[in-house]
């Protein structure tokens, strides 16, 4: 379904329970998948729709377990391959807090650890050549 901002209470009608999420998560790595290396901004949209869509469907039920961890990994990975730093943030932010209430894997953790310090020694340097 197509990512639209709430502006009043969820109806609880559209609101895909996570059986459903599973499977529009596996539907958009199979779109991923049929891009190849396609990479453009229709492809983007679709994908960051469809992405931001699954997540609210998360937040409004309030579900916090290793599926919304992996929705938001997949995302973030998603906004590094098509340059979203905005996105990615966001991403990065949410891991974060289902990081700190022990959700994911150590794997996991270590690799958006890694971008975010990679991500900061950029901006670190980006600064240092504006400072010149």
């Amino acid at each position: 379904k197509k990512y639209l901002r709430l502006t009043s209470a969820p109806d609880p009608r559209t609101v895909r329970p996570e059986p459903l999420l599973k499977q529009a998560i596996d539907r958009v790595r199979g779109r991923l998948i049929e891009f190849g290396d396609e990479r453009g901004q229709e492809q983007y949209i679709y994908l960051w729709e469809q992405m931001k869509s699954v997540r609210q469907d998360l937040t409004v039920q309030r579900i916090r377990n290793d599926f919304t961890v992996g929705v938001y990994e997949m995302h973030a990975r998603i906004c590094l391959e098509y340059d979203d730093q905005a996105e990615l943030k966001q991403c990065q932010a949410q891991l974060q807090q289902l990081y700190e209430e022990g959700l994911g894997s150590r794997e996991g953790q270590r690799e958006f650890l890694a971008y975010s310090l990679l991500y900061n020694v950029g901006k670190q340097a980006d600064n240092n050549v504006a400072d010149l």
